[in-house]
């Protein structure tokens, strides 16, 4: 699973971990990482490195290494140390990495979420056979506002919003392994949504994955900026965050909007064809409204 950042996608991962079934990672970063797939017995040790030795996640926001959670998959840095070692391939490793934990629930599949896996849908979805990807949107105004609270400025915040959605959006071509979950869908009526992704993932609904079990993970289950716990009970209140904001913030975000671009490269590097958030929106039925700023904002 993955999209822009505050799109709901952790609210999602928790609900689904809630099924009998199915496994669900906190953000590892492993499967962000373009390189492991080019040449998997080549790059699977810098896995473990950071900044110069490590691999940094594909697209706009950089995250040179990942992160292991000893107490939720039974295995320590060591132990993923010897099985990058052991697997001469990417599909048996991700297998590996997560067979303890799934044995440990009972669950038949496992999911992982990070953000920018948005950027390997594809290569994920070539690399392990059978697998399907679950790419999270929400409005590109409430996402960017929600971002800000967070403490990006509102071209960085656009920036990601731009690059990791047009990226999300190419896997469309996957056909039926891909589902775009909206967040807006999931907040105003969980249970439908849910059903819809238990039907596109070939498993049976569970009501018990829309009652808040109030999950402890150890980096935490609220971020700055967030209005609501991601394991508490499902709320619409972030539907129309930007509507909310004071002015000269909405303001700022149209005008980033109207100014932020993905270049040839970036098209290239992405592999997407949406350069625009405002054609993100379009393809995605989302209204955006027009700037009055004109050229008064500009980044410093």
């Amino acid at each position: 699973m993955g999209g822009s950042g505050s799109t709901g996608s952790s609210l999602l991962k928790n609900i689904l971990g809630r099924h009998p079934e199915i496994f669900t990672s906190q953000e590892t970063s492993i499967f962000a990482k373009a390189e492991i797939y080019k040449d998997w017995n080549r790059y699977k040790m810098a896995l473990l490195g950071k900044r110069w030795w490590g691999l940094s996640n594909k697209g706009f926001h950089r995250y040179d290494r990942i992160d292991i959670y000893p107490k939720e998959i039974n295995m320590d840095r060591q132990s993923v140390k010897s099985l990058l070692k052991e697997h001469q391939s990417l599909t048996s490793f991700g297998h590996a990495f997560f067979h303890s934990a799934c044995t440990s629930k009972k669950a038949t599949y496992w999911l992982e979420k990070t953000p920018a896996n948005a950027f390997c849908f594809k290569e994920f979805h070539q690399t392990f056979k059978g697998s399907k990807v679950i790419h999270m949107v929400r409005d590109p105004l409430d996402t960017i506002a929600s971002l800000m609270a967070r403490g990006f400025d509102p071209y960085y915040a656009t920036s990601v919003y731009l690059c990791n959605t047009s990226a999300g959006i190419s896997a469309r071509k996957l056909g039926d392994d891909y589902l775009e979950v909206r967040y807006e869908d999931l907040v105003m009526d969980p249970e439908n949504s849910v059903r819809t992704i238990c039907s596109f993932l070939e498993l049976t609904f569970d009501d018990n994955m829309l009652v808040p079990h109030q999950e402890k993970h150890l980096d935490g289950t609220s971020l700055p900026g967030w209005n609501y716990d991601e394991t508490a009970k499902v709320q619409k209140g972030s539907v129309s965050r930007f509507q909310k904001a004071d002015p000269s913030t909405r303001e700022k975000i149209l005008h980033a909007i109207d100014h932020v671009r993905i270049n040839a490269k970036g098209l290239q590097q992405f592999d997407c064809t949406l350069d625009k958030v405002r054609d993100i929106a379009g393809q995605l039925d989302y209204t955006i409204p027009k700037s009055k700023l004109n050229n008064i904002y500009r980044r410093q």
